[in-house]
């Protein structure tokens, strides 16, 4: 498989899927442990560790209803000026104390560290601390065109190159 397929495979996985093999990688590459806990996915010391996923789409133009849902996603370059909206769920407070976040660009996947101090107290990050009327446990992240240079500045904790991940792949398969 080459880089380009690789690549077209992550965009159209799972969210689940995606988000196991990114823990699976960070694991391996941060030296974390697994938590053995469904609230979060990896740990060490104190820190209960959440692995999020999120992947911003160019927008397809269509013009039928029908081919705006089935034509196949790109990922967006993360120099482009399109607006974007990465919305990373489940962000849990009551369970988790950091979270590894990870964002799939066409050239590489930035991963960004918050913990809840940040998500509570930096109201530049986009921060919503319920996900759905009614909801009081789990919060949910907004990570724009517009805060993501601010964002990378700030709690951008490593990148991921695509020829890494697939060789990590064949390699711990």
């Amino acid at each position: 498989m080459n880089i380009e397929e690789f690549k077209k495979e992550l965009s159209i996985l799972s969210p689940v899927k995606l988000q196991k093999l990114l823990t699976d990688y960070l694991s391996y590459k941060d030296k974390l442990n697994y938590s053995g806990d469904i609230h979060y996915s990896l740990s060490s010391k104190n820190r209960k560790i959440a692995v999020r996923c999120s992947r911003p789409y160019n927008k397809v133009s269509s013009t039928t209803y029908l081919n705006s849902f089935i034509t196949s996603k790109t990922l967006l370059s993360e120099t482009s000026s399109e607006k974007f909206l990465c919305n990373i769920q489940q962000i849990k407070q009551i369970h988790s104390n950091e979270y590894l976040c990870n964002i799939l660009f066409d050239e590489k996947i930035h991963v960004f560290k918050f913990t809840n101090s940040d998500l509570n107290t930096d109201k530049r990050l986009g921060y919503a601390s319920y996900q759905h009327y009614g909801n009081t446990s789990e919060g949910q992240l907004h990570i724009t065109n517009r805060n993501l240079p601010y964002i990378q500045e700030k709690y951008l904790h490593t990148t991921i190159d695509y020829v890494s991940l697939l060789t990590f792949c064949t390699t711990h398969g």
